[in-house]
């Protein structure tokens, strides 16, 4: 009678650890699988990338700055401002 293990074989070389290690081993187990099949990887790679990347938040809060500027002030030129702005976070979303 072979002994079976209960323990997932993710988790055999995790016990003892805090919570949040076997949450980022199992996330990483689970990115590998998916890179692995059909040849999502690099969906999930980019997604992944676009999640750590916060430049796309700067972009998007100097454009909601520069609309309610916008609005307050009615000035032109920094409707033109925001303008830029989303045009540059379209550019920075379609780039990742």
């Amino acid at each position: 009678m072979e002994h079976i293990n209960p323990i997932h074989p993710i988790l055999e070389n995790f016990s003892g650890k805090s919570p949040r290690q076997l949450a980022h081993k199992i996330s990483d187990t689970a990115y590998n699988e998916a890179k692995a099949k059909n040849g999502r990887w690099d969906a999930m790679k980019k997604m992944k990338q676009f999640l750590d990347c916060n430049c796309w938040a700067l972009c998007c809060a100097g454009f909601g700055l520069g609309v309610v500027l916008a609005v307050f002030a009615s000035l032109k030129l920094v409707l033109i401002l925001a303008g830029f702005l989303l045009i540059a976070l379209g550019i920075r979303i379609l780039l990742l």
